[in-house]
């Protein structure tokens, strides 16, 4: 099911005006393991996929987030508005070192703090990839 930008735009809007603040974002694993590599999805293009999940009842604006590998700086890429129970996919550029041996990275949602949520400990997950896993 696909909600409309204006649907998630009017929810954002409505929640606001209420002063409601239950939104509740977080990384989510999708790579299959259950170990780090969970985290290392990557798209057809062979940029990491992020997926960022709201599981609270409210929708959230527009956010940020950041990843951070083992060996470079951050990068930080905006992340649009997230409906309940919906998620975003935020794509990052995968670090070369991640296709040569095992790295580790550490995903931050709402990297910059900007929306109040009812738990801000699960913002922040670490991943890895390895390039010897199928």
């Amino acid at each position: 099911m696909r909600i409309s930008a204006p649907a998630i735009a009017a929810a954002v809007l409505l929640a606001t005006a209420c002063g409601s603040k239950r939104i509740d974002l977080l990384p989510e694993p999708r790579g299959g393991g259950t170990d780090l590599t969970a985290f290392c999805v990557q798209d057809e293009e062979g940029r990491l996929s992020v997926h960022v999940r709201n599981q609270g009842s409210d929708a959230s604006r527009a956010t940020t987030t950041l990843i951070q590998f083992e060996s470079g700086p951050p990068v930080v890429l905006p992340t649009k508005p997230i409906a309940p129970g919906q998620e975003a996919v935020v794509s990052f550029v995968l670090a070369d070192i991640c296709r040569q041996r095992r790295c580790r990275f550490r995903i931050q949602v709402d990297a910059r703090g900007e929306i109040q949520e009812t738990d801000e400990s699960n913002n922040l997950v670490q991943g890895a990839c390895d390039p010897n896993r199928p």
